[in-house]
Protein backbone atom coordinates (compact mmCIF):
# COMPACT_ATOMS: atom_id res chain seq x y z
CA UNK A 1 0.00 0.00 0.00
CA UNK A 2 1.08 3.30 -0.94
CA UNK A 3 1.03 6.14 1.45
CA UNK A 4 -0.94 9.11 0.76
CA UNK A 5 -0.04 12.54 3.09
CA UNK A 6 -3.05 14.69 3.58
CA UNK A 7 -3.71 18.14 5.34
CA UNK A 8 -6.16 16.90 8.27
CA UNK A 9 -6.71 18.01 11.65
CA UNK A 10 -6.15 14.27 12.80
CA UNK A 11 -5.32 12.30 10.13
CA UNK A 12 -1.97 12.36 8.57
CA UNK A 13 -1.71 9.60 6.06
CA UNK A 14 -4.18 7.09 4.25
CA UNK A 15 -3.42 3.90 2.67
CA UNK A 16 -5.84 1.59 0.83
CA UNK A 17 -5.25 -1.86 -0.61
CA UNK A 18 -7.86 -2.68 -3.47
CA UNK A 19 -7.66 -6.49 -3.07
CA UNK A 20 -8.18 -7.00 0.58
CA UNK A 21 -10.28 -3.77 0.96
CA UNK A 22 -8.03 -2.36 3.37
CA UNK A 23 -7.92 1.38 4.51
CA UNK A 24 -5.00 2.42 7.26
CA UNK A 25 -4.97 5.50 8.86
CA UNK A 26 -1.94 7.06 10.47
CA UNK A 27 -3.40 9.96 12.89
CA UNK A 28 -1.47 13.03 14.27
CA UNK A 29 -1.27 11.63 17.92
CA UNK A 30 0.83 8.62 16.62
CA UNK A 31 -2.51 6.59 16.48
CA UNK A 32 -2.65 3.51 12.98
CA UNK A 33 -5.86 2.09 12.95
CA UNK A 34 -5.98 -0.64 9.73
CA UNK A 35 -10.00 -0.77 8.93
CA UNK A 36 -10.92 -3.99 7.08
CA UNK A 37 -13.94 -4.61 4.58
CA UNK A 38 -13.78 -1.21 3.72
CA UNK A 39 -15.34 -0.62 0.31
CA UNK A 40 -13.45 1.76 -2.28
CA UNK A 41 -16.40 4.13 -2.71
CA UNK A 42 -15.82 4.54 1.45
CA UNK A 43 -11.91 5.01 0.49
CA UNK A 44 -12.48 7.66 -2.59
CA UNK A 45 -15.15 9.72 -0.58
CA UNK A 46 -12.69 10.01 2.29
CA UNK A 47 -10.27 11.57 -0.34
CA UNK A 48 -12.70 13.65 -1.92
CA UNK A 49 -14.12 15.06 1.04
CA UNK A 50 -13.65 18.45 2.30
CA UNK A 51 -13.00 17.32 5.91
CA UNK A 52 -11.22 14.33 6.24
CA UNK A 53 -11.61 14.25 10.17
CA UNK A 54 -15.46 14.75 9.48
CA UNK A 55 -16.07 11.91 7.18
CA UNK A 56 -13.60 9.88 8.87
CA UNK A 57 -16.24 10.18 12.12
CA UNK A 58 -18.99 9.89 10.27
CA UNK A 59 -18.81 6.84 7.56
CA UNK A 60 -15.17 4.72 9.04
CA UNK A 61 -15.18 5.41 12.47
CA UNK A 62 -16.52 2.40 14.88
CA UNK A 63 -18.70 1.06 11.51
CA UNK A 64 -16.03 -1.45 10.37
CA UNK A 65 -13.69 -3.60 12.12
CA UNK A 66 -10.00 -2.43 12.85
CA UNK A 67 -6.74 -3.34 14.52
Amino acid sequence: MDKIYIASSKIISVAYDYQTKMLEIDCKHGEQYRYKEVPFSIYQGLMASNSKKKFFHAMIEHKYPYN
